[in-house]
């Protein structure tokens, strides 16, 4: 490589290259030549004369900015800048009233994806910075719950007052304490229950509650699942209600003995 470009330069320099100066007719670069030449003829008005050896060119552009373009806004700047400054005043009314906040957190990616759900859960569910709270409602209408939007923040709930006072009594809070525990069927009955999502509730296939920690129950009343991966696939205020109530008023008396004979009926 290195000594055919050396052959190419001997060539170029000794067969090829013109004497002619640059810019002019059969110059180096040719066609930029002929341009000028016939330029000068029929335009010099317009082009003006070859600039002479030695001296710099003027290229058109240049000309343009130092000539016209240069007169047209000296003549001009007052009403340039109204005009400028109208523009601007628009777009910052435009950008001010048409412009909205997000209402929420752009997603960090896809919401397919498992891990990218459920790391949006922990930012909004579980803040670092506050403290977490858990909130319930009950006494829904039973014909029409939700009176829809336009979008999904306009909805609102619609509560009915003899709903919402049934739950205060014994046999509402069993009745709720009954759609609680029944995720407890499992998949044999109507498919309550199942690891996938053929089922209304996800958790295990057998029927049946989990089996407690027995020696946590007996020494606070707080159920803990024996085996932590077993999946109750439900949480219920009424459930935790009614193990307090077995706990600490029906069977007081049980807390710290075994779970044998009566106190055995309080804590299973």
């Amino acid at each position: 490589c290195v000594s055919l470009f050396a052959s190419a330069l001997m060539i170029h320099e000794n067969y090829i290259k013109s004497s002619k100066d640059p810019g002019t007719c059969c110059g180096p670069g040719c066609c930029c030549g002929c341009v000028k030449v016939f330029s000068q003829a029929f335009c010099k008005g317009c082009v003006g004369e070859l600039p002479k050896a030695g001296e710099p060119q003027v290229r058109g552009l240049e000309k343009f900015c130092q000539g016209p373009l240069y007169g047209f806004l000296r003549r001009f700047r007052v009403p340039l800048i109204i005009v400028w400054a109208i523009i601007v005043i628009a777009m910052i009314i435009n950008a001010g009233v048409n412009l909205r906040t997000a209402e929420k957190r752009s997603p960090i990616g896809k919401q397919s994806l498992d891990v990218i759900r459920g790391f949006e859960i922990l930012l909004e569910e579980f803040s670092l910075f506050s403290t977490p709270t858990t909130s319930f409602v009950f006494g829904l209408d039973p014909e029409e719950p939700v009176e829809f939007g336009a979008t999904t923040s306009d909805n609102e709930a619609k509560y009915s007052a003899s709903e919402a006072a049934k739950v205060t009594t014994p046999e509402g809070q069993l009745e709720l304490l009954s759609l609680c525990r029944a995720a407890d069927l499992g998949k044999a009955t109507n498919s309550i229950r199942c690891e996938d999502r053929s089922c209304l509730v996800l958790g295990r296939v057998q029927a049946g509650l989990c089996a407690a920690n027995r020696e946590v129950y007996r020494s606070s009343g707080v159920y803990i699942t024996d085996d932590v991966l077993c999946a109750t696939g439900r949480y219920c205020f009424m459930e935790d209600v009614a193990r307090y109530w077995a706990f600490h008023v029906a069977g007081g008396v049980c807390k710290g003995r075994n779970n044998t004979g009566e106190c055995g009926a309080v804590t299973s």
